[in-house]
């Protein structure tokens, strides 16, 4: 009803994310694949065969934005992928492992990026995954309102917050309340609740900063009034949309947290 479902697939292309929302950050991407074609970090085109020049251009590009902060990078589906799956994180530390990477790859739509370095907040939930803000907007004509603002973070071992076990999805939200503070318990699927270690930072960080983020970039998006949004906060205290979901927004897990959206 909110959201005009024919456009989704071309505002979920997370190759296209930039274009549509030029003053949300998005995680620094370095490389793409849209429809078969090769396309570097400024949009020049390669043709549809990876080639030595696309490799040297994407390395880089690599080695100018990560500033030796991270030799890590993530490859993942940039159309019809979604909780968490199609995502890989891999350590590049030449130009010949970044080709073994883009040659092994048989997706025709990716999108290569830098790896997130998370704020130490998010990173005490699981340091072995990019943690993330769930937070939904509803615009309703020109105000916009936030529902149900949760934490999701993932297991040990995953680099996603949403981690598959066995094919059983885990998710682990924690609910936060409107001042920008979390509540000690956290929350799954199974609507287990569960206590969260002593001595945890409950305070999120830039809390304002990602509000005003959602709120604005939300009046962007003309074609849908309710979008959920996976937001985090970097090393450098930035605020940084992974991603944001249109089709499937998700309701059930972060009522469990909240109550009625």
């Amino acid at each position: 009803y909110y959201n005009k479902q024919d456009f989704v697939p071309a505002y979920a292309d997370k190759n296209m994310f930039h274009f549509f929302l030029p003053r949300m950050s998005f995680p620094m991407s370095i490389g793409k694949r849209v429809n078969s074609r090769y396309y570097d970090m400024t949009g020049n085109y390669y043709g549809e065969k990876l080639t030595q020049q696309y490799v040297d251009a994407v390395y880089t590009a690599f080695v100018e934005k990560c500033q030796g902060k991270t030799n890590e990078v993530v490859i993942k589906e940039a159309v019809g992928s979604k909780q968490g799956r199609g995502v890989k994180k891999c350590t590049v530390l030449s130009k010949e492992s970044l080709n073994t990477l883009l040659t092994q790859s048989e997706s025709k739509n990716f999108v290569l990026q830098i790896a997130v370095q998370q704020h130490p907040f998010f990173a005490q939930f699981n340091e072995d995954s990019v943690n993330i803000i769930r937070i939904t907007t509803w615009r309703k004509g020109n105000e916009v309102y936030v529902l149900s603002p949760c934490i999701r973070f993932g297991i040990k071992g995953s680099h996603t917050d949403i981690a598959y076990v066995n094919g059983t999805e885990i998710i682990n939200v924690v609910r936060i309340d409107q001042d920008g503070t979390i509540q000690r318990k956290y929350d799954t699927l199974n609507g287990e609740w569960i206590d969260l270690p002593a001595g945890i930072n409950t305070t999120v960080p830039e809390w304002h900063s990602v509000l005003k983020s959602v709120r604005t970039n939300a009046l962007e998006l003309p074609y849908f009034d309710f979008v959920a949004w996976d937001i985090t906060v970097d090393s450098d205290n930035q605020v940084v949309c992974i991603e944001y979901n249109l089709k499937w927004p998700g309701t059930i897990v972060y009522q469990y947290a909240h109550g009625p959206m």
